[in-house]
């Protein structure tokens, strides 16, 4: 096992000095080791180790988190997980992959402290008790909203974050399986949006021509409100659609009626309702709408609705039914209207109405 400078002192017990004694096979932990060696060469990371591991109770999923100072493009401190994927043992050999297949990494802009800042830590375990407590792994192209600044005793205005692959790491093969290094890039609220309404790998490629390798600076302001981003955005959105095939929406509810189908969304959300139409039902691609209340599954086909189970409807309209829907929206848009209203295509017995 690669010897490591660790920033916290383990708490002794027979089961922990057998996890980390030197008899202990760590394939896995050498591999990312010999991953940053690549790269960082006689530079000497600080580790992160956490104080009790998971299995033993502990609250740190993760065995630990590794900094590295980075003098690439801005200085900044590069942050890389250890304990997403099978870091000793390999406990699943019938898999390609190692553990969850990934870890974590995440670059932030260096100031003039002297060490890294333990903020990032922290998050990156958070992300990890998310994946180890619901068991939904993180992709290359997926996006997840913080509700909250992600450096909480920060001013800044990045709320969420988007993953794609590190563009120094990439993925490496392990004797446990395959190990990708997905980078957390940190994003506005309305970065996020955007990212939903594309192809959420390239939008975050598409960042990094900003925003060079990722880098976190906490102080920046929103690409969506760069000119040059948001063309080659929309163009992109135009062009190739999105990848996400899900919305999700506080308040929503579906009435039937002799007359047809009512669905009351709200308008806070238009914008991004209508963009997503555009990305993906005039893409031929469905697009759920989630709620509390109720889901609905919005598909291409002759008008037909659906009840597959308690709240869950199938709803399929023609294609120039969407059409005339998203072209109402963005007439709307355009208008610079707010507030309720409803839109409705010539003939069409569904009624999307905008409440407040």
């Amino acid at each position: 096992m690669s010897e490591k400078q660790d920033n916290n002192e383990l708490q002794g017990s027979d089961l922990l000095q057998e996890l980390t004694s030197t008899d202990t096979c760590t394939d896995g932990y050498d591999a990312i080791c010999e991953a940053l060696k690549k790269i960082y060469g006689k530079q000497e990371g600080q580790y992160h180790r956490a104080l009790i591991p998971y299995c033993l109770g502990g609250d740190s999923p993760l065995d630990g988190v590794e900094v590295y100072l980075c003098k690439q493009e801005r200085a900044h401190w590069h942050y890389i997980t250890y304990g997403f994927s099978d870091l000793f043992e390999n406990e699943n050999p019938d898999s390609e992959l190692s553990g969850y297949g990934f870890e974590l990494t995440f670059r932030l802009l260096k100031g003039e402290e002297d060490s890294a800042p333990d903020w990032p830590i922290n998050f990156l375990q958070n992300l990890a008790r998310y994946v180890f407590e619901s068991g939904n792994p993180f992709d290359a192209g997926h996006h997840m909203d913080a509700n909250s600044p992600i450096a909480l005793e920060e001013e800044t205005e990045l709320t969420a974050m988007g993953f794609g692959l590190d563009p120094a790491l990439g993925q490496i093969d392990t004797p446990n399986g395959k190990v990708k290094f997905l980078q957390v890039n940190a994003l506005t609220h309305d970065e996020m949006m955007a990212m939903m309404c594309a192809q959420g790998d390239k939008f975050i490629e598409q960042t990094h021509k900003y925003l060079p390798l990722g880098i976190c600076g906490l102080s920046r302001a929103s690409l969506m409100e760069n000119a040059d981003f948001v063309e080659a955005w929309e163009r992109s959105v135009e062009l190739e659609g999105s990848s996400t095939g899900f919305l999700y929406l506080d308040r929503m509810s579906l009435k039937q009626e002799n007359s047809g189908i009512t669905i009351s969304l709200p308008y806070s959300y238009i914008q991004l309702i209508g963009t997503m139409i555009g990305a993906r039902l005039l893409k031929d691609r469905h697009l759920l709408l989630v709620s509390p209340d109720c889901v609905i599954d919005l598909l291409l086909g002759d008008y037909s609705l659906n009840k597959e189970e308690d709240d869950y409807y199938k709803l399929e309209l023609a294609k120039a039914e969407y059409e005339s829907i998203f072209e109402q929206i963005g007439q709307y848009l355009k208008a610079g209207a707010s507030g309720p209203t409803s839109f409705k295509a010539p003939n069409s017995p569904v009624v999307i109405e905008l409440i407040a």
